[in-house]
Order: structure tokens, then sequence, then C-alpha cells
């Protein structure tokens, strides 16, 4: 029996017993997580890529893989809030330091002149397009992580963040269902002090990209439209999740049927978040 790491923050460790074949690993991974829906899958595949990944880490097609099994895990399956934070936390620092490692990243950081800060936005800036897939899931968890923090830590992460996600737009803006523009969507949205008619622009282009990628609805309620005070909004977006199929897109059901239990969840506290 495989414990994965998400029950308690303690049984984080790799079960002893298990493979150091990271092929074969990579493989029983892929196959729980084609089963994700049940969560016990899911929770099986984090295991499996978990090691995988401590035996290569800078293999960046897998470390973004195993990335997004944390961003999976945190957003729908877990309740407790400290295992969401400790699996956003993995996935974000996973990708890091596979981004930090890239050749393109540490040729540009030493010879850039300035401050680490400036060093690191250019090798960020000048990585190759086919890092995409690793520094999106590395700002969805870095995201997902931050969301709840004081405004002040946000902001801190914040150029290293867009400077990722523009790169990203500029690379790929398709990529995981217009992921980016969603990703600024709600980064956006819950900044203070900026234009909310940025964050829907941002969420607007990642719809007409991808209509039926039903989490892009549910984020664009829960952070656009309650910012606003637009009610009514808040609702049509719930209710469009709700009533849409969300086999359309086979590889995210697993996404869009969970992202209609959540809109369910959501309408349910209209009236709180209306007040």
């Amino acid at each position: 029996m495989f414990v994965s790491g998400c029950g308690t923050l303690g049984s984080n460790a790799i079960p002893k017993k298990i493979s150091d074949n990271v092929e074969e690993l990579t493989e029983r991974g892929e196959k729980h997580w084609g089963k994700r829906i049940r969560f016990k899958d899911a929770r099986k595949a984090h295991v499996m890529l978990k090691r995988a990944v401590s035996l290569t880490p800078h293999n960046q097609e897998l470390v973004a893989f195993f990335a997004r099994v944390c961003h999976f895990l945190g957003y729908y399956v877990e309740k407790d809030p400290a295992i969401k934070e400790a699996l956003y936390l993995e996935g974000a620092e996973t990708t890091w330091n596979c981004i930090t490692s890239i050749k393109t990243y540490t040729e540009v950081y030493d010879t850039t002149q300035g401050d680490s800060l400036a060093k690191s936005r250019a090798a960020l800036s000048a990585l190759p397009d086919d890092s995409v897939p690793v520094m999106y899931w590395h700002c969805a968890n870095k995201g997902r992580f931050l969301a709840n923090k004081k405004v002040i830590e946000r902001l801190k992460y914040r150029e290293t963040l867009e400077t990722l996600t523009h790169k990203i737009l500029a690379a790929d803006s398709d990529y995981f269902f217009g992921g980016p523009n969603r990703f600024f969507g709600a980064f956006f949205a819950r900044l203070p002090g900026v234009d909310l008619s940025i964050a829907s622009d941002y969420f607007d282009k990642s719809i007409e990209n991808s209509p039926q990628y039903l989490g892009t609805y549910l984020l664009r309620a829960r952070y656009l439209h309650t910012k606003s005070g637009d009610r009514a909004s808040f609702e049509k977006d719930l209710q469009f999740v709700l009533d849409a199929d969300p086999t359309v897109l086979p590889d995210v059901m697993p996404e869009n049927l969970l992202a209609q239990e959540s809109a369910e969840e959501l309408l349910t506290h209209t009236s709180m978040l209306f007040e």
C-alpha cells in the first residue's frame, strides 16, 4: 500500500520500498494520474513522481508533470490548509530548482551586471521556449502558495512571476488552455491598486482561447466578480460552469468535473459574498 505524502505533513516522505527506475516510476505515475478523478490515484501519482523527480531533478518534462500533480492535489483534493500550502510550495520549489539549473539561465545570470534581482530577471527572460511547462507550473504553484499571504509577501514575488508569465505569453499563449492569461487574470484581480479592467481583459483572452476550460470561469467569479461587486456576472459564470459538458476536453475532464463541484459550493455563499 502506498502512502501519498498528502494525508499529513509528516507523510511526505517517500516510502522505502519503491523503485529507483525513473522510467518505471514515471510510467506508474502516469497510470495513476490518468485515474486522478479517484483521489487515491492522484495521491499515488504524487508518490511515484516525487521519487522520479528526486532521481532526475533537472528533467524539465518530468518536473513540470510533478508540479502539475502537486497543484491538482492542493487545489482540488486536499482540504487542510497546511497540506495544501505544503503541496504548492513543493511544486514551486521543485520547478524553481529546475529552472535555475537550465544552462541558459545560469549563463545569463552569471554574465549579467546588477543585483541578484536584475540578474535573475534577465536570466528568466532568456529562458528557451521549450521551458514553458516548467515555467508555467512554477507560476501556478507559487501563485497559489501566495494567494492567502499578506500583500507585502505577494508583492515581493510580483516581478519574478510577471517576468515568467510574460515570457510564457510570448512563447505559447495557448499553453494549458489559455493558462498564462488565466494566471494573469487571477493575479491582477487580487493585487491591490490594480485597475480591474486589466484582470478582466486577461480572463477574456483566456476564455477566448479555451472557452470549454471551466476553471477560468470559476476563477473569474471568485476573484474578479467578488472584488468588483458584480453579483449578476458572478452567478452567470458559475451557472455556465454548472451547465457545461465537462467531457468536451478529455485531457482535463477531471478538472472540469471538480470545477463544477466548486461552482456549486461557491454559489451557496453568494449572499455572504455580496452583502
